[in-house]
């Protein structure tokens, strides 16, 4: 049987229920050499098996290049658009946050607000102070040039 993408329900089944025999002919084979042999492989591929079992193991074949749906576009590591599918009703995948709902609780909102505080050179309480500090300098500066102390 040649391989095909649009080979119905039936037919796949009906390729399958072929192979039996022969998966069961060489199960010897495969304890022995301790993986599925090569001839093994071929057939499950000339029998259009492969790209079900790709798809079952959680490999990303039904998502390729034409795939209509929404992706995730976040900046990947290597600096490309992430293409991975996004979450329903989210715009981004589960590896980047789209299954994150994030603090529904006070208690919860005021954790994630403590634990994104890394340094504390841009809290409030240090961004009020360099205002302070800064507004303090304009009002210095602002004298000393009216007394002539600086041009």
């Amino acid at each position: 049987m040649a391989p095909s993408n649009d080979k119905t329900r039936e037919e796949l089944l009906a390729a399958a229920r072929a192979i039996v025999p022969t998966l069961k002919d060489r199960a010897a084979e495969c304890e022995q050499l301790r993986r599925v042999p090569d001839e093994t492989i071929a057939d499950l591929h000339d029998a259009g098996l492969c790209k079900i079992l790709l798809a079952e193991a959680g490999h990303a074949t039904r998502f390729g290049p034409d795939w209509p749906g929404q992706r995730c576009l976040a900046k990947t590591r290597k600096g490309t658009p992430c293409q991975n599918p996004a979450i329903k009703e989210r715009s981004r995948c589960k590896l980047h946050g789209g299954k994150s709902t994030g603090p529904r609780t006070a208690e919860g909102k005021a954790r994630a607000a403590a634990a994104h505080t890394k340094h504390g050179r841009r809290s409030r309480v240090h961004v009020a102070k360099v205002r302070y500090i800064n507004a303090e300098l304009r009002r210095i500066t602002h004298e000393l040039k009216r007394d002539g102390f600086i041009p």
